[in-house]
C-alpha cells in the first residue's frame, strides 16, 4: 500500500494519503491471485476497465484492513512481544521461551500445542539458517 511502511512508523503513516500509495499493479494479491489475474490480462487486456477495478478494489480492502487495525489498538507497543517469534530471536533464544507469546495471544493454544512449539523453539536454536 505505500511504497515506504519501513522508514517511518506504522502508527504514523497517513492511510488516505494517496500519494503514498503504490500504483495499482503493484498491489500485493498474493501468488494464486496474481496468476488468475494474469491469465484474465491475458483474455480481457491489461487496460480492461474490470481489471483496474479488481485492483482498487483489493487496494481499498487493504487500506480498510489497515484502518480497523489502527481503530483498534492505540499504538504498536502492544505487538512489540511479536519480534520473539522472527527466526534470529529463535536461533539466540532470545527469549528462552515462547511462552510471553502464548500468554499474549492465548488462542494460539487452540491451533498449536505449546510443547511442540517450545520444542520446535529450543531446535531452531541449533540451526542457524
Amino acid at each position: 500500500m505505500c511504497d515506504r511502511v519501513d522508514s517511518s512508523s506504522s502508527w504514523q503513516i497517513d492511510v488516505d494519503n494517496e500519494t503514498h500509495y503504490l500504483p495499482l499493479e503493484k498491489v500485493y494479491l498474493g501468488m494464486a491471485a496474481t496468476d488468475t489475474i494474469h491469465c484474465i490480462k491475458d483474455t480481457l487486456g491489461k487496460e480492461h476497465p474490470d481489471v483496474k477495478l479488481f485492483y482498487i478494489h483489493c487496494r481499498n480492502f487493504l487500506i480498510e484492513s489497515v484502518k480497523q487495525v489502527m481503530s483498534r489498538f492505540d499504538s504498536g507497543d502492544k505487538f512489540k512481544f511479536l519480534s520473539c517469534f522472527a527466526p534470529a530471536s529463535a536461533y539466540a533464544l532470545s527469549p528462552p521461551t515462547l511462552v510471553e507469546g502464548y500468554h499474549h495471544l492465548p488462542y494460539l493454544n487452540d491451533v498449536a500445542n505449546c510443547e511442540e512449539a517450545e520444542a520446535e523453539w529450543r531446535s531452531h536454536s541449533f540451526n542457524p539458517d
